[in-house]
């Protein structure tokens, strides 16, 4: 795609990340095979849509009302696709969906300040596949929102916690070109690149005792205090992933 087109499609595109939908768009890109030809008839648009904020069927519907007046009134054949909800994009990935790994791998993106695609990106060509849903604040979120006194529900809560921190950290070493699969190894592999994994420690720990049956008691104010833990552990390892991201786009531009 030439640069000139590019950057129309970047300014069309602008005014859906502004003032009523800013926020509640999170990243666009353009994929297919528009991207590689110079001149491009079709050109495929995704928008990523955060589904959990107040009023999202509205923001939603006015949002695709825009989409289509910014296509209709431009020269170029611009095709918005239907948007992809926050809350599905992992499971999609997860499931390997054969168009949303496509559309992720062969894309440009044109607004990623969330460096969604950017991560993606990478996790995928490292990868290929990611096992299972690491979008860690959904995940704690359910959690504390279904919250009850029921035991079962709890255990299945702790396996979840314990989950969350394991995949956070095991992305975080696969954008380090580690591949580790054992929890125990995984914390091992942290603290060789001093990374305090206290919080990670001690859930493993409780996740075993649940798993073993020997866990005595565990009530609402113990899953608020490993909530606690699992959210400081996976911010912390969410950020550190995002800087590896940040760092390995410098380099490539200090080389071009």
């Amino acid at each position: 795609m030439e640069k000139k087109v590019l950057k129309e499609v970047k300014h069309l595109c602008s005014i859906l990340t502004k003032e009523y939908f800013k926020g509640f768009v999170k990243a666009i890109w353009v994929f297919g095979s528009s991207i590689k030809k110079k001149s491009a008839n079709d050109i495929d648009i995704l928008l990523l849509i955060d589904d959990t904020v107040k009023n999202y069927q509205e923001k939603a519907a006015r949002l695709l009302h825009v989409a289509n007046i910014i296509a209709k009134h431009t020269p170029l054949n611009l095709h918005f696709q239907k948007p992809v909800q926050l809350s599905l994009l992992w499971s999609l990935v997860i499931k390997g969906e054969p168009w949303i790994i496509t559309a992720i791998k062969n894309s440009i993106a044109i607004y990623d300040p969330y460096n969604y695609v950017i991560l993606l990106k990478k996790l995928i060509k490292n990868k290929g596949d990611i096992s299972r849903d690491i979008k860690s604040e959904r995940l704690v979120s359910r959690a504390e929102d279904s919250l009850t006194d029921n035991r079962g529900l709890m255990m299945g809560f702790i396996e979840e916690l314990f989950f969350a921190c394991l995949e956070s950290a095991q992305i975080y070493l696969l954008l380090k070109n580690k591949t580790v699969y054992k929890p125990r190894r995984t914390i091992k592999e942290l603290k060789k690149l001093e990374i305090n994994t206290d919080d990670f420690f001690e859930i493993l720990n409780l996740n075993e005792k649940a798993n073993k049956g020997s866990l005595s008691e565990f009530n609402g104010e113990d899953l608020d205090y490993y909530l606690k833990q699992t959210n400081r552990f996976i911010s912390k390892l969410r950020k550190l992933s995002l800087e590896e991201v940040n760092k390995d786009n410098i380099q490539k531009n200090n080389k071009a």
